[in-house]
């Protein structure tokens, strides 16, 4: 797709900055024929931002709204006419219903099919992924939601499923933008945090504790020993705590334990 760009634009190199499973992505595409991929840790605009000097932005617009930006370089002022423009779209968005098929039938088989969260299977293939990437750290939260049974038991099933659905928009909104947020059990969270030390991913698990802890869960006063839904965490770093995916995960998942050992609704690391 980037060839047929630079082709039909006439430009020198060009880029592709689209979202996929584990966020933004940038696809840049140099004058020589080299392809080359790499995550956004900072939002698009801002990467739009970067290449406002030597570089046009055209944004990539279907029925769902702009999905991402074709970006071309050195001087693609002559853009060939409108019928150009007409081809240059068709492409792309042949192109765009193409992977949007991928994508969904991609979603259906790594998502948790309650919440959208990545399911296990996808969690730890992409927990060991970004250990063999890490440049210093990895760190992992896990989380689990204290006496859920009591919850299940006293309203069923179906309220339950509703409660997990809102600790999980909880966890996505506070886990921020290139971290990877995993359902890995009934009432059990993960989330992945590439590049980020201990201290700093117990601040974030930190911080998801006491959102969860200050929401308000229908029935949480009824059915909740304190009167308040919370959660235990526990958080291990990459490659302090441990040199592989799922050391790591169990030192995360032992530290947890110990949360609740000593009285739930905390964060824990092993020393």
């Amino acid at each position: 797709m980037l060839k047929q760009c630079s082709r039909l634009y006439s430009c020198d190199r060009s880029a592709l900055i689209v979202q996929d499973e584990y966020g933004w992505r940038m696809y840049e595409l140099s004058s020589h024929g080299k392809l080359r991929k790499k995550r956004l840790r900072i939002e698009p605009e801002q990467q739009l931002d970067e290449f406002a000097d030597d570089g046009i932005p055209l944004p990539l617009e279907t029925t769902r709204g702009v999905v991402g930006w074709i970006i071309l370089f050195g001087s693609p002022i002559e853009v060939k006419g409108e019928r150009a423009m007409e081809l240059g779209a068709a492409e792309l968005a042949q192109w765009l219903t193409q992977l949007f098929k991928y994508r969904e039938a991609r979603r259906l088989a790594v998502k948790d099919g309650l919440t959208d969260l990545f399911n296990y299977r996808f969690f730890i293939d992409a927990l060991e992924g970004e250990i063999k990437r890490a440049k210093k750290f990895c760190s992992l939260i896990v989380m689990d939601v204290d006496d859920f049974k009591k919850y299940n038991d006293h309203f069923g099933h179906l309220r339950g499923s509703a409660l997990l659905t809102e600790v999980a928009a909880i966890l996505r909104r506070s886990s921020g933008s290139g971290n990877l947020v995993a359902k890995y059990g009934g009432d059990e969270f993960a989330v992945i945090l590439p590049e980020v030390s201990k201290e700093e991913a117990f601040l974030l698990a930190q911080g998801i504790r006491y959102r969860i802890e200050r929401h308000k869960f229908h029935g949480e006063e009824e059915s909740q020993p304190n009167q308040i839904l919370t959660v235990s965490g526990g958080v291990a770093t990459y490659p302090i705590d441990a040199k592989d995916a799922f050391t790591l995960f169990d030192q995360a998942d032992r530290a947890m334990y110990d949360a609740k050992r000593r009285g739930k609704n905390r964060i824990m690391y092993l020393d």
